[in-house]
């Protein structure tokens, strides 16, 4: 399921945690930080990853757009006189 802490050192070729992080990081692997500090990585990523198929996070919408622009009331101190 996920990669040991020998496999990740393989991986990665750092046995330091933020340098693992930084590493997986910096190549493109999904990964979440565990409880115990070390990342968590899926050995199907891993897998896909090093044969070439390139995963995607997945694409979310965005819900910033679907707020309504502020609108001024007119009480501002920004009219002009």
């Amino acid at each position: 399921m996920f990669l040991s802490v020998a496999e990740l050192v393989i991986l990665t070729g750092y046995k330091r945690r933020s340098c693992m992080i930084r590493w997986l990081r910096e190549n493109g692997f999904v990964f979440r930080i565990g409880a115990d500090g070390l990342p968590k990585v899926l050995e199907e990523h891993v897998r896909l990853q090093l044969s070439g198929i390139v995963t995607k996070p997945r694409n979310l919408p965005n819900f910033a757009a679907l707020k309504k622009p502020k609108v001024s009331n007119g009480s501002s101190s920004e009219n002009p006189s």
